[in-house]
């Protein structure tokens, strides 16, 4: 029998942090993946409907934030322009991430390529109203889940929690402060009829910190690759239950002890879609994530590190570099309409044509 994903309850973190952040240090430690069970239902259904609610419109209302004209990669996309390692993805979706007043520019010879990702985000106000809202509340929500996993992670190793805390930001830019690099998806898969599953997605690491889902209570299909190679597939979850996974900056943070577990989704035969909204919860676009000191770390009990890994994927310790290589690799027609000038290399790295380019990594 393949192994279960471990079930946390976030309200221990206040009963018992000790033992919550033991619970997650072998979770993050020997899976990288869990569920965690939570307070905010509500804001996590009223978020789905909105999207399920955007998803049913009519095409043209949805290409009214399309994202073809977005730098940095953000809106809608229909089905058939994303894909994971060049196949495509069997899903609709929009993308989202922390938005900036300060927008930068190919143009702008001291800004590092990945600012461009620093952007606004096309709301759908006029089509419609309370979505925008929906959609915030639960980032603002998840946010509040993420901070105490990040703070207990660091209990777990032994790590002072503001010494990573320093490269988060808030939810919001303000004039004295810079966002989380946070990204979100709000994603919808078509029935399938078929009996042979489709790839909703491709078999992929995260390349953010951590990464939380609320997903459809009544459809499956998300699986998560065990150390011996074999596929476990994900519950339905209901919206008091959110689906949570290290990503490779975590990994690259815990010096290897946190695993970026690669993960895929399987539309399976089904007469109905399946809403899910993963938010990527990252540090700062600008902040560097090295390795922590390995001597204060607790006894090593995961097995083998034999696991799935991209030949091609180079681990960027920056937070902006890991994060253009996603999207760009994602989403190869907007990359080239909008980034002529840059050159994407098969391990992930973006580099710029011309010779003479500002450093990009410190």
């Amino acid at each position: 029998m393949p192994p279960k994903l471990p079930v946390l309850n976030l309200s221990l973190s206040t009963r018992n942090p000790a033992l919550f952040a033991e619970q997650l240090r072998s979770a993050c430690h020997e899976i990288g993946f869990f569920l965690i069970k939570h307070d905010h239902a509500q804001t996590c259904e009223v978020a789905l409907e909105n999207a399920r609610e955007f998803f049913n419109r009519e095409e043209k209302d949805k290409m009214s934030i399309g994202y073809e004209n977005s730098p940095a990669f953000r809106g809608y996309m229909p089905i058939g322009v994303e894909n994971t390692s060049g196949d495509i993805d069997f899903r609709q979706q929009i993308e989202y991430a922390a938005e900036y007043h300060d927008h930068r520019t190919r143009d702008d010879k001291r800004s590092l390529v990945y600012h461009r990702l620093r952007a606004s985000n096309p709301w759908p106000d006029e089509i419609i109203p309370s979505f925008k809202p929906a959609i915030m509340a639960y980032v603002e929500t998840i946010f509040e889940v993420a901070g105490v996993l990040r703070n207990a992670m660091c209990t777990a190793l032994n790590v002072e929690p503001k010494t990573l805390g320093r490269h988060f930001g808030p939810v919001y830019q303000s004039k004295n402060s810079e966002p989380s690099f946070w990204s979100m998806k709000l994603v919808s898969y078509p029935p399938w009829d078929d009996e042979s599953p489709r790839q909703g997605v491709g078999s992929h690491t995260d390349s953010n910190f951590l990464t939380l889902i609320c997903q459809d209570p009544t459809e499956t299909g998300l699986q998560v690759q065990s150390h011996n190679g074999e596929w476990i597939d994900v519950p339905a979850t209901r919206t008091d239950t959110l689906v949570c996974n290290v990503g490779e900056l975590a990994e690259i943070w815990s010096a290897g002890y946190f695993t970026a577990t690669p993960h895929r989704v399987a539309r399976k035969k089904s007469q109905q879609d399946r809403i899910s909204l993963p938010i990527f919860y990252n540090p700062k676009l600008d902040a560097i994530i090295n390795p922590i000191d390995k001597n204060n770390f607790p006894q090593w009990d995961r097995l083998t590190e034999n696991q799935w890994r991209r030949d091609d994927n180079h681990l960027m310790a920056s937070v902006g570099e890991n994060s253009f290589k996603s999207l760009a690799r994602s989403h190869p027609a907007v990359f080239e309409r909008h980034h002529g000038d840059l050159v994407l290399l098969k391990d992930g790295r973006v580099i710029m044509r011309r010779e003479e380019r500002p450093t990009q990594s410190r």
